[in-house]
């Protein structure tokens, strides 16, 4: 659908993290990624339309749950 812009990226969950990162900031160039440890408790905070949390296994270096996503 043309036009449509994503908000998460489910598919990236378990792909390398270097791969997710270009994936969203060529799609979304409007935004900044937020990395933070799989597993890591982070406080929800106040709702930021140009932050993409992404959670990354880093034994493995992959993309961890829960999947990226604006906010």
């Amino acid at each position: 659908m043309p036009g449509a812009v994503p908000t998460s990226w489910p598919q990236l969950v378990g792909q390398p993290y270097f791969q997710a990162y270009q994936i969203i900031t060529r799609e979304r160039p409007d935004v900044h990624i937020e990395e933070h440890a799989e597993g890591e408790l982070v406080g929800p905070g106040p709702r930021d339309d140009t932050r993409v949390r992404v959670f990354i296994n880093y034994f493995f270096a992959t993309v961890g749950r829960p999947a990226p996503a604006v906010g």
